[in-house]
């Protein structure tokens, strides 16, 4: 294969990082930011259905590229890994039928509509269209599903928000996540000029009580009242969530139940004993979840074969951050790669992204070199990339 094609997944996934502003460059903002060098925030990655379908063929194009036996089963942890799990699998079901298997928290009790409602956006959005749907578990029935709602739903679409019937964003709920993102790509991939918004919600009354406090501390720091709002929703929101939305709600179906027993909190289930696993998710901080994940999978089905884990960008957390207060604040994500019980990979390494905004100019060299610095500290290593 030429060299061209195994380097644009991660070309590709780079400028992308960029032109959906992901790529936090501010240094005022974040207290680890010396050693990390920049701040991501994935979910804008997941913003569009068209990003949504760039994403899921980046995956689609490293899981092949990477691995010479077929998925059968694609798992994603929540809430990002759901989503880019229900991707990639839209993408691997062009050609053939692979499962699909999530996780979610276990504390749900807060509903959408109260996430929603939350006082900072209150009365300025609104549900245009609700659709209920049972579990779907393979990639022939996600995209079958998609379809035909689409082909239905795609006549109200509109972005400038003056139809009273009108929508500009899909809304995916709990275990119709999978659903909703399905349903995005599908309108997108459909009509050149239709783009939805995409949003998660995360729906736990810890998630709510997160955003509230980030709203209160960033508008004491910052006096800004923008910022702080746009802050707190992304810990609330997995997508952009606008002030005028008016949303498709995509959500479960009532009574619907976890289809696979053997995991708790867990929907989708590979469908053998012996199949052949992927996990999918947005990033690698210390790597635990990832490793957790394979290991439960290993546990409930021991005939199984995880061929590896997938993340869109490794961001390898080193060092004090006040990201990482899961253990030891002094661990590096290189201890876990260490310790790995799979093979990892990603499309793109943190000092590629470093090396991009380097060569823009969007940072200076003295900042260039503490990242390097860092890096040598701490010993990091590398996931392997295209």
């Amino acid at each position: 294969m030429p060299e061209s094609k195994l380097i644009l997944p991660k070309q590709e996934l780079i400028e992308a990082l960029f032109d959906w502003d992901a790529v936090e460059l501010d240094p005022a903002k974040f207290p680890d930011w010396v050693t990390q060098g920049f701040f991501l925030r994935m979910g804008r990655t997941l913003g569009t259905g068209k990003r949504l379908l760039r994403l899921g063929n980046l995956f689609e194009t490293e899981i092949r590229q990477r691995v010479k036996e077929n998925p059968e089963y694609v798992y994603g942890p929540a809430y990002k890994g759901i989503a880019i799990a229900a991707a990639t699998a839209f993408h691997m079901g062009r050609t053939r039928q692979v499962r699909l298997g999530f996780d979610l928290p276990e504390d749900n009790s807060v509903g959408v509509q109260d996430v929603f409602r939350w006082k900072h956006w209150g009365d300025g959005i609104s549900e245009v269209y609700r659709i209920t749907v049972p579990f779907i578990e393979n990639s022939d029935d996600l995209r079958s599903w998609a379809k035909d709602w689409a082909a239905h739903y795609k006549r109200f679409f509109d972005p400038t928000g003056k139809s009273k019937y009108g929508f500009d964003t899909v809304v995916g709920d709990g275990s119709a996540i999978p659903a909703a993102a399905a349903l995005a790509m599908e309108l997108a991939d459909s009509n050149p000029d239709i783009d939805p918004f995409f949003v998660i919600p995360r729906r736990s009354r810890a998630a709510v009580q997160r955003a509230e406090q980030t709203y209160r501390e960033r508008r004491q720091a910052h006096r800004n009242e923008k910022l702080a709002i746009t802050e707190a929703s992304e810990r609330l929101y997995m997508g952009t969530i606008r002030d005028s939305a008016k949303y498709v709600l995509v959500s479960p179906r009532k009574g619907d139940t976890r289809v696979d027993p053997k995991l708790p909190y867990s929907f989708g289930s590979p469908g053998r004993e012996d199949a052949r696993m992927i996990i999918t998710d947005d990033s690698i901080l210390t790597g635990k979840t990832m490793n957790d994940d394979a290991n439960e999978l290993r546990i409930k089905y021991p005939n199984s074969k995880i061929l590896g884990g997938f993340v869109a960008v490794h961001i390898q957390e080193l060092g004090p951050s006040i990201r990482n207060q899961r253990g030891d604040p002094n661990i590096s994500s290189t201890q876990f790669i260490d310790k790995s019980t799979l093979p990892l990979y990603a499309v793109v390494n943190s000092e590629d992204i470093m090396e991009h905004a380097f060569r823009r100019g969007l940072v200076s060299q003295a900042v260039h070199q503490q990242f390097q610095q860092a890096r040598e500290r701490y010993h990091v290593k590398r996931l392997p990339t295209y």
